[in-house]
């Protein structure tokens, strides 16, 4: 059934339109088509410039478009990408089968292959290497991530600080501080570490910008919930509580940390399945809001906002 379900999930996205319908979609053609000369212009201003400009992601175009088509290029990225993702999910708990493929719909989540191609193929080799069994094939697929997608850096960042953290006595008060601390720094350092190493995401993503609050007073309250839950379940998912306090404590610094935070919105979404039952039944509540708001504000917009006005 879960292959079944990842199956249709995959193939409904590879036959949406690879054309300017869909918002990004000539860019990543674009990537197809001239990955090469992406990759050299990186290279051209140096080593750092190339690493943080994702060149695993250049090379996967490249190897791709040596016998695939352009659009065959995108369709394929989708594929792997959209497949890997949702067995994950699907499988995670059978028990809460109905809310897994809800998480499915989630603009957050479909939106990883339907515009943000790149995001959602670096969550993918991320939740591959979560399923691998060799520690060393684990590790590889890990630290590639942020060499697909520049918002792993600080996930993997948060990867090595969590894991450091589980196996300290610290109270967790103190943990919970380490990872605001962390947070902190590494948010406020995006502008002046992207520009410094010529990162494209310094110049156009990693912005201030106005924001409603929305998003920081849900997810505030989700934290809270979690914390709630008790030092087991705060240990046991401190890699995803560090990425919703690092969300909040950059919210009003930079816009590029939503798009980080996105990088994890799967597993802060997952780690509810890890609370009592009435903190469950109150997460999912929340949780399905959210999916009917993002979609509310959706209404009347070409492809449901992902098309091009």
């Amino acid at each position: 059934m879960c292959f079944i379900i990842a199956c249709s999930y995959s193939l409904f996205l590879i036959s949406l339109p690879v054309d300017s319908t869909i918002l990004d979609r000539i860019n990543y053609i674009n990537y197809a088509e001239n990955s090469d000369i992406i990759f050299a212009r990186f290279y051209s201003g140096g080593v750092l410039s190339l690493l943080f400009n994702e060149p695993v992601w250049l090379l996967v175009n490249m190897g791709l478009s040596t016998f695939l088509t352009p659009e065959l290029v995108v369709r394929c990225i989708i594929l792997i990408s959209s497949f890997s993702v949702s067995f994950y999910i699907v499988r995670f708990n059978q028990k809460a089968f109905f809310l897994l493929l809800i998480l499915l719909i989630f603009p957050q989540v479909a939106g990883k292959f339907i515009v943000h191609l790149r995001q959602g193929f670096a969550i993918a080799v991320f939740i591959i290497a979560l399923m691998t069994q060799r520690d060393y094939l684990r590790f590889l697929l890990v630290i590639s991530t942020p060499f697909i997608h520049s918002s792993f850096f600080i996930l993997v960042l948060f990867v090595v600080v969590s894991s450091i953290l589980q196996n300290t006595r610290l109270a967790e008060d103190v943990k919970s501080f380490a990872m605001v601390f962390l947070s902190l720094i590494t948010g406020s350092s995006l502008l002046i570490i992207g520009s410094f190493l010529g990162a494209r995401q310094a110049a156009g993503e990693a912005i201030t910008t106005a924001i409603s609050g929305f998003g920081f007073v849900f997810w505030l309250s989700i934290l809270l919930l979690y914390y709630a839950a008790g030092k087991v379940f705060i240990q046991r998912y401190i890699f995803a509580l560090a990425c919703i306090i690092f969300y909040l404590a950059t919210y009003f610094v930079s816009a590029y940390t939503a798009r980080v935070f996105e990088s994890a919105f799967i597993f802060t979404v997952l780690m509810a399945l890890g609370l009592s039952p009435m903190r469950r039944l109150c997460a999912y509540g929340m949780f399905l809001c959210l999916l009917v708001l993002g979609y509310y504000i959706r209404i009347g917009k070409p492809f449901l906002g992902f098309g091009v006005a």
